[in-house]
């Protein structure tokens, strides 16, 4: 089945939503920009560069989500993989504004955990096969040390948005 780039960005935003929500319930000013499907290669590549899928009120940081079809739980001590993947290096290595975190998201069981981007200098990079995409990427893999509670994460936001005010 070949990669269906709009359903896959649809269902992606579909998921910036629902963490946004989820960080407003728990005082986090933020917003999810408007979807934006690209209709070129060369579109892509632009919003590659450009995309941000939450953008903190007040601060200028941007968070990344990336869902995953892996399950695990809430607590990343419990995390069940010795390390899962950030993004591809293309991808965070080109973007205009990078993430000050990462939010994984599991599909199966809806947890959520973080990976601050002040981690990448031990993140390791791998050339592997996506079988969603169907492509062969180089990918930036986190060890499960670095992963944290979505708790730690909010209350690092919240301390940054009540410094700006």
């Amino acid at each position: 089945m070949p990669y269906d780039y709009v359903h896959a960005f649809t269902e992606g935003h579909s998921y910036n939503e629902l963490v946004a929500s989820y960080l407003q319930e728990y005082g986090v000013r933020c917003t999810v920009p408007e979807l934006r499907i690209a209709s070129s290669l060369a579109e892509r590549r632009h919003l590659t560069v450009t995309e941000k899928d939450i953008l903190l009120d007040d601060t200028g940081h941007v968070l990344e989500v990336k869902s995953s079809r892996r399950s695990f739980g809430w607590d990343p001590l419990d995390f069940p993989y010795p390390d899962t993947i950030v993004d591809t290096v293309n991808s965070y290595e080109s973007k205009k504004v990078k993430p000050c975190a990462y939010i994984l998201y599991s599909r199966p069981t809806g947890a959520m955990v973080a990976i601050g981007t002040s981690t990448k200098p031990r993140w390791k990079k791998t050339k592997f096969f996506d079988r969603y995409q169907q492509i062969t990427d180089e990918f930036y893999l986190v060890g499960k040390d670095d992963i944290k509670p979505i708790g730690d994460l909010i209350q690092y936001l919240k301390n940054a948005q009540n410094r700006q005010r």
